[in-house]
């Protein structure tokens, strides 16, 4: 069975279980497959109230046949999880394919079930309104995704800045640890520490930010450094008035800081990355001719 949590966000996300709702994706399945028909007879003269239990008791009688099954159950909530919390495109392609094979059922079902044009119309309406609020959640799990590459990628980058250089001596090579690079990696430490959450006490934080605001003197010919320093005098100056704004009416001044920190850390210390695994490897004959 599938633990609090786990329902508890289901339910944030997903209060229609439009996602539940989903069938599972694959290769051989049919988009073209109808659905079966309803009595027309009985359903032309539903509200739009009463057609919205209809259907609510026939997910929910597809559901109960779902949990007879053991190992259906063991297989659907790994696939439900992969679509709340999508992590690669193609999680994401596969997302938007169920949303259109969902659609698609959903408009026949109006079309079956409906015989009045004002009943379709106004049917269609709640379909497309339901649509549109699926898409942004599609979309607002890919922003919080994206968000996280893009951290990831930059630790890469600024990591690759403070690897020491490796120059090649006949069948070995040497590490030279240059002052760029022990810069580098100093400069990565203080943006990891930037990136921490902040807690009541304040004075671990206001010293890395007198820190960093001391090494951005020997940077004060670039426009980059003059932002992070205007960013670390609001906060500093926040912190040693004792304003009580909280964590949370700070976080975008921070974030804003520790951005254009590490765009400062790749302009002063460029990647010298291509690809390859001994980027920093240089030939100590060709740099002696």
């Amino acid at each position: 069975m599938p633990s609090s949590d786990a329902s508890s966000q289901t339910i944030l996300q997903d209060p229609d279980n439009h996602l539940r709702a989903f069938a599972p994706f694959t290769v051989s399945s049919d988009c073209n497959t109808q659905t079966e028909p309803c009595d027309l007879e009985k359903c032309c003269h539903l509200t739009s109230d009463q057609f919205d239990d209809k259907v609510t008791k026939c997910e929910c009688s597809s559901g109960d046949k779902a949990d007879d099954d053991g190992e259906g159950e063991n297989t659907s909530m790994p696939e439900l999880q992969r679509r709340l919390n999508p992590t690669s495109p193609q999680d994401f392609d596969v997302l938007r394919c169920e949303l259109l094979d969902w659609r698609k059922r959903e408009e026949r079902k109006i079309a079956v079930t409906f015989r009045s044009a004002e009943q379709k119309q106004a049917m269609t309406k709640v379909l497309l309104n339901k649509e549109a609020c699926l898409l942004r959640k599609i979309d607002s799990l890919k922003r919080v995704v994206s968000a996280k590459w893009k951290v990831a990628k930059t630790g890469r980058i600024m990591e690759n800045t403070g690897q020491p250089r490796r120059w090649e001596v006949g069948n070995g090579y040497f590490v030279v640890d240059t002052v760029e690079t022990t810069r580098a990696r100093e400069m990565k430490g203080m943006y990891d520490e930037l990136r921490q959450k902040v807690d009541k006490t304040v004075r671990p934080r206001i010293e890395l930010l007198q820190r960093i605001k001391a090494m951005m003197e020997d940077m004060d010919h670039l426009a980059l450094a003059k932002n992070v320093t205007t960013l670390l005098d609001r906060e500093l100056e926040m912190l040693n008035r004792g304003t009580e704004l909280g964590n949370e009416l700070l976080e975008g001044l921070r974030k804003r800081l520790y951005n254009q920190f590490a765009k400062l850390v790749q302009r002063v210390h460029p990647s010298t990355s291509s690809n390859k695994e001994n980027h920093n490897v240089h030939h100590l004959d060709e740099k002696t001719r």
